[in-house]
């Protein structure tokens, strides 16, 4: 079939014929008149000139040129092609170089952030005593006003028991969905309720261990908070920090509270392949034979440790030479069992209590399972109460029960 250029639908009866005159260019015939491309495009680079303190839109031409728009449009298709054909506009491959020039120089400030941010691992280091045995608690995913009550009783009861050399934060410890890609009512919006509810969690576990070293790795959720900032609000950063000498450190109270904060990941990335690979990074070594890792990569290093990131508990029997037989942990959640963007009660709720022997290398891994009514932790049993029974496990054990 023969290719036929058509104009605007909208307007047909303007558009009499199409076709070329005899040097072979191109013309659009409208109720009689002939009008070339050249006589457009000389027409709107005659407005510009004009009105030079003027952006030339649609409209502003529909009232001011002398070429109908239906000539136009035969020639050009839209308005802005015909701004870029006038040379009023950049081109596409023009726009394409200066939207990656941008990208390039936005990622300056994220560079001097992610500089400053590997910093903040070792500002409040604490395990120096001598000792052949190390203890550690680790947990992950407890997502700030979405942390399962019943879990966080446990974990800070377990923690005062076990007396750690370090208690691991291994990231997500704040949710805020509001930076994130899944879809939240603007009228719902919480972000500061949210960052109070993970700065809560924090302090429950500061007073829980006095004198233990807290290291909080950096999860994707904490990621995109930093990024979002610097990306989106700019203007609220500078003003944040130049006025409130406001920064990271204090988003998230690391200083009150004396954090480590572990970010090893680059934020200067361009796509989100690039960020997931940038945020395995996020990880950190203890005594030579224990790996913390926010995602389930660390399994692939080889050495004893864990991950969370998944909200389901997974054990892995590993061996190699130089470790012998050990296990990779990915940790349960301390989330709540539901969530609006997945189907939350297929996730375990828990977290890990580990011991190290420095001189052998030898790691002894005792998962603490938080479950739907009680939980055995650190040779302790805990029951729910009345009050930590959320309204989506009250169906759920609602729904178990009549299937009985």
């Amino acid at each position: 079939m023969e290719n036929v250029k058509h104009v605007k639908t909208e307007i047909p009866s303007l558009t009499e014929t199409l076709g070329k005159d005899t040097t072979d260019t191109n013309i659009v015939t409208v109720k009689g008149q002939t009008y070339t491309s050249q006589f457009c495009v000389d027409d709107l680079k005659t407005i510009s000139e004009l009105y030079p303190d003027r952006r030339i839109t649609r409209d502003f031409y529909r009232q001011h040129g002398s070429a109908p728009e239906a000539a136009w449009t035969g020639h050009f298709g839209n308005f802005p092609e015909f701004l870029r054909q006038s040379g009023l506009e950049h081109t596409r491959h023009a726009n394409k170089i200066r939207n990656t020039a941008a990208r390039h120089a936005a990622v300056d400030d994220l560079r001097k952030v992610s500089a400053s941010r590997s910093e903040l691992g070792t500002a409040y280091m604490r395990d120096d005593k001598f000792s052949r045995f190390k203890t550690m608690v680790a947990c992950s995913d407890l997502h700030d006003e979405e942390c399962d009550p019943f879990y966080l009783r446990v974990l800070c009861e377990t923690i005062k028991d076990v007396n750690p050399d370090v208690v691991c934060l291994d990231g997500d410890i704040f949710d805020v969905p509001e930076f994130g890609k899944y879809s939240v009512d603007p009228r719902e919006w919480d972000v500061v309720g949210r960052m109070q509810a993970g700065i809560d969690i924090i302090r429950q576990i500061r007073e829980a261990a006095p004198n233990a070293q807290i290291d909080f790795i950096e999860g994707n959720h904490e990621a995109r908070v930093v990024r979002h900032l610097l990306e989106c609000s700019p203007a609220i950063k500078h003003i944040l920090s130049g006025l409130h000498d406001f920064d990271l450190t204090k988003l998230f109270k690391l200083d009150e509270y004396e954090v480590n904060y572990v970010a090893n990941a680059d934020l200067f990335t361009f796509t989100d392949a690039q960020t997931r690979k940038e945020m395995t990074k996020n990880h950190k070594y203890y005594w030579g034979c224990v790996l913390a890792h926010h995602f389930p990569h660390g399994r692939n290093i080889g050495m004893p440790g864990f991950n969370g990131h998944h909200h389901q508990h997974v054990v892995w029997s590993e061996h190699n030479a130089h470790y012998g037989s050990y296990e990779w942990h990915q940790m349960g959640a301390g989330h709540t069992r539901d969530a609006s963007f997945c189907d939350g009660t297929k996730w375990n709720n828990g977290f890990l209590v580990v011991m190290a022997d420095t001189q052998t290398r030898d790691v002894v891994f005792d998962y603490s399972y938080v479950g739907s009514t009680f939980s055995l932790s650190a040779g302790k049993m805990y029951a729910r109460k009345a009050d930590e029974f959320s309204p989506a496990l009250i169906k759920e054990l609602d729904m178990r029960a009549a299937n009985r």
